[in-house]
Formats: C-alpha cells, sequence, structure tokens
C-alpha cells in the first residue's frame, strides 16, 4: 500500500486483471464494484467480529487503484483516531507479544492503585488461540504500578485478507472481480463492440 503516513493497511488486495480487454466500461464495472460491494461487505464484515466485544468502532479509509496491468484495494484504519489506534495495537499486539518486545509501564493516575482481573480473556476471537489458561485461578491485582507485557495481537487484518481473498467467498474479492468483468463485457457487447 502507498505509505500513507498515519494508516495502518487491514486489508490488501492486489490482482492482474484476467483478460487483454481493458476500456473505461470494464474499468468503470470494477472501480462500481468495488466501491458498492466490497467495501461494504469489509466493514459488515470487520463490524461483526468487532461488536462481540468493542462499545465502539473504528472508521475505515478506501482507496482503488484499477489500471489494465493491476488491480489494487487498500483498505486502513487511521492511526490518528483512539479507535483506530486501538484497532491497531489489538491486530498487531503491543509490548513483549507485538513488534517492539518490551514491557511498557502503567502507573495510577486517577487513584492510589491499578485494580484488573488476571488472567484476562478478550471478547473477540483472535485467528490463533491466544495463550490463555481457563483453569488458571481468576482473581483480582492491585498495584500503584505495573510494567505491562503487552496485548496478544488478535490477527483481524490477517482474518479479513483470508476471507476476502478465498475464491469461495461470494462477497470476496476474485467472485466480485470475476461478475464485474462478466457484467462488463455484456454491457459492451450491446454497444455493438466484440471481445478481441
Amino acid at each position: 500500500m502507498p505509505q500513507d503516513y498515519g494508516f495502518a493497511p487491514v486489508l490488501t488486495l492486489v490482482r492482474v486483471p484476467r483478460t487483454r480487454i481493458f476500456n473505461s466500461i470494464i474499468k468503470s464495472e470494477l472501480e462500481t464494484t468495488y466501491r458498492t460491494k466490497l467495501y461494504p461487505a469489509f466493514v459488515r464484515y470487520m463490524n461483526t467480529i468487532l461488536l462481540q466485544g468493542w462499545k465502539e468502532l473504528p472508521t475505515y479509509n478506501y482507496k482503488d487503484s484499477v489500471r489494465a496491468s493491476r488491480i489494487s484495494i487498500y483498505i486502513s484504519v487511521d492511526l490518528n483516531t483512539r479507535m483506530g489506534k486501538i484497532f491497531n495495537w489489538s491486530d498487531k499486539g503491543t509490548g513483549l507479544e507485538g513488534p517492539s518486545k518490551s514491557t511498557y509501564p502503567i502507573d495510577a493516575v486517577n487513584a492510589d492503585t491499578l485494580i484488573f482481573d488476571v488472567p484476562y480473556q478478550p471478547m473477540t476471537m483472535p485467528l490463533m488461540p491466544l495463550r490463555y489458561n481457563p483453569s488458571a485461578e481468576n482473581r483480582t491485582v492491585s498495584a500503584p504500578h505495573i510494567d505491562h507485557p503487552g496485548i496478544q495481537a488478535r490477527g483481524f487484518s490477517d482474518r479479513a485478507n483470508k476471507h476476502f481473498k478465498d475464491r469461495r467467498n461470494t462477497s470476496g474479492f476474485y467472485r466480485l472481480t470475476e461478475n464485474a468483468y462478466r457484467r462488463a463485457i455484456r454491457r459492451w457487447q450491446k454497444m455493438g463492440s466484440k471481445p478481441v
């Protein structure tokens, strides 16, 4: 994805067009299909996952590039927004569980101590099982300072990419692209042109 400062990619789909034929009718049909079908399907898919445990949802940035040599779809979250940051931390992981591989300090600010339950189990399901031991004893911990080990990566982006690249998925990139090509070729033929 083009590096837009402040945006983290969530879905990246790239494909070489399936035919040598490429004109304004095909380009228009593909762009319309991605904007009106693929992008809303992506938002519904992500909201279904996140609404399991999130009260607020991130907003997404959509960008496509439909050319004769390459079709690219990019969907990202805005890292300058609160929910965009939370999504990115949850998606990629933080601390020892994320790219930085180091703990981070948390100090009590509005109270004398931090109070939290361990072990913690997020409500949204990750791509891979978490290292969570359900047989561990639940307890409440309080401390004025902790060195947080981090949040394990939830893999939201990986799940979305896998889902929308699946050729069997009727709302996925492959099927929508194939159907858009067929519609565009039929439109072109009705106008009196024949595919080469």
